[in-house]
């Protein structure tokens, strides 16, 4: 089994640029490579770097006539290290989301939307190829739930989250969002089952002026036959509540 020395560098390097296409519409491309230059001791690799991760992708988003979209896709390639395993292993994942939505009522800002993303993940993680994407650095939070199960993923597993939402004017200065999820795993596990669980976020924003508002939140996620391995078969409850002031 071969090992592995000190790091010697990790590095991003990355190239971004975007062209409105139309009246509300735009496109953002997207290429990263990052690397780990790690030195591989013994095994067929020695010598080789723990890994080198290419990105590439594109989103693309607008709106019109009361709808709106977003739709993004994301494909991983390149080679990667692992202690379980001999060698370096090719990566092949991929990332694809998209949302919609459609404001029914513009006096009462009532919008209604769908969304649906798939994170890959490994069918295999012992037959050389790494299939699970890796969404580095980013801010999951704003995504996959709001009480953060999903933050830190990027295991075999993979993710799909479909889900509905709806947001609304309760008042001129009170709005109110609803986000329902459903989380099951892109990829089944030594027949663990696929399904994590279902979500429900209910955030409240009181917009007090241009500078300064609340925020009160709750969310409730019920656990399926993943998560009720992992934490029990308990409901979960989260609440929060804070200020934003904006300068």
């Amino acid at each position: 089994m071969g090992k592995v020395t000190t790091p010697d560098s990790q590095n991003l390097f990355g190239v971004v640029g975007s062209y409105p296409f139309s009246d509300g519409q735009n496109v953002e491309f997207l290429a990263l490579l990052d690397n780990n230059t790690v030195g591989i001791i013994g095994g067929p690799d020695s010598g080789e770097s723990m890994l080198s991760r290419f990105t590439v992708g594109a989103a693309a988003t607008g709106s019109k006539s009361g709808f709106d979209y977003e739709a993004e896709a994301y494909f991983q390639g390149g080679d990667a290290f692992a202690a379980e395993l001999t060698e370096r292993s090719s990566i092949s994942a991929y990332l694809v989301s998209g949302k919609v939505g459609y404001v029914v009522s513009p006096e009462k800002n009532v919008r209604v939307g769908a969304f649906y993303t798939i994170v890959s993940g490994d069918e295999d993680p012992a037959d050389g190829e790494f299939g699970n994407f890796n969404t580095l650095f980013a801010t999951n939070h704003k995504f996959y739930g709001f009480m953060d199960y999903f933050l830190g993923f990027g295991g075999p597993s993979g993710l799909r989250d479909a889900g509905l939402s709806v947001g609304f004017n309760v008042s001129d200065p009170f709005k109110v969002m609803v986000d329902v999820h459903h989380f099951t795993a892109d990829q089944e596990q030594a027949d663990a089952g696929t399904v994590f669980g279902q979500e429900l976020d209910v955030t409240g924003i009181y917009a007090y002026n241009s500078a300064f508002s609340f925020r009160v939140g709750l969310s409730v996620f019920s656990p399926d036959e993943l998560m009720e391995a992992r934490f029990g078969e308990d409901t979960a409850f989260w609440g929060y509540l804070m200020t934003v002031v904006n300068f």
